[in-house]
Parts: C-alpha cells; sequence; structure tokens
C-alpha cells in the first residue's frame, strides 16, 4: 500500500488536535490507519503510557489491539502523531532516535500563536524531512 503523502482530512486532524487538547500538559500520543488506496481511514487516539509527561509510549495492549482492528478492515497503519504541549512543532532528540517504523509518517501536532497545527516528517535514521504542515485550525473545537 502506498500512503498519498502526508494529507491529513480536516476532520483527522482536528481529532488529533481534540486528543492534544484533552492531554494537557501531557503529550498526546495515536496511530492513524490507511485504507488500501492509501489514504486516511481513521485517526486512532491511544493513551500515552509514560511516566515522563514530555515523552510518549502508545500503550501496547492498544496498539495491538488498533493493528488488529485496523487489519480486519483490510486497513494498514502507516502514521503514528504526538503532540509537543509546548512546541516545537518539530521532532525532538528524542523522536529522531524513536524506535518507529521508518517508512511511516510522524505528525507531531502543536499549538501555535493563533491556534493548532498538525506537521508531518519523515523520520529515518536519526534524521527528518518536513513532509508538510497541515492547514492550521484556529476555529474552536467542538
Amino acid at each position: 500500500m502506498a500512503i498519498h503523502g502526508p494529507t491529513l482530512p480536516r476532520l483527522s486532524r482536528l481529532e488529533m488536535i481534540a486528543h492534544a487538547v484533552a492531554a494537557g500538559d501531557r503529550e498526546a500520543c495515536g496511530l492513524v490507519g490507511y485504507d488500501r488506496h492509501g489514504s486516511v481511514a481513521r485517526v486512532y487516539c491511544l493513551s500515552n503510557v509514560h511516566a515522563d509527561p514530555d515523552k510518549f509510549l502508545l500503550d501496547p495492549a492498544e496498539h495491538f489491539a488498533t493493528i488488529q482492528a485496523a487489519e480486519a478492515k483490510g486497513w494498514a497503519i502507516g502514521a503514528v502523531f504526538h503532540s509537543h504541549p509546548f512546541g516545537p512543532p518539530y521532532p525532538s532528540p528524542t523522536d529522531l532516535t524513536a524506535p518507529l517504523d521508518p517508512h511511516w509518517i510522524s505528525f507531531i501536532v502543536s499549538p501555535t500563536s493563533d491556534g493548532w497545527q498538525v506537521t508531518a516528517f519523515s523520520i529515518r535514521d536519526g534524521g527528518c524531512t518536513e513532509l508538510g504542515v497541515g492547514e492550521k485550525t484556529t476555529q474552536s473545537l467542538p
């Protein structure tokens, strides 16, 4: 399955942002499922079980259940997301060395002076390439 770049539907972006807002000072995290055509099918908001609020670790049971649920629909997990509650909207040194699938897109959700943004990165071999910034969301969340 080829993923169609870092494009996120507006609703998916809002789900990520709402999860980040709900997490407050802790990093929020989750996975993104893609359909067989490589388009975003669903955002899965998961629990962060890391003791440090400035880091994230997907809850292992939720992670496994998410993979099973996606595969049952014929989808594949192709991206991870997490928030940086206090910025910056770029991968941290910890993000750059995290043991993530190098083929996945990494989305970072971060506040800006006028709302929130979701930025996509490709993280490989300790480096990153910005794939794009999604449309900033400045309106109130539902």
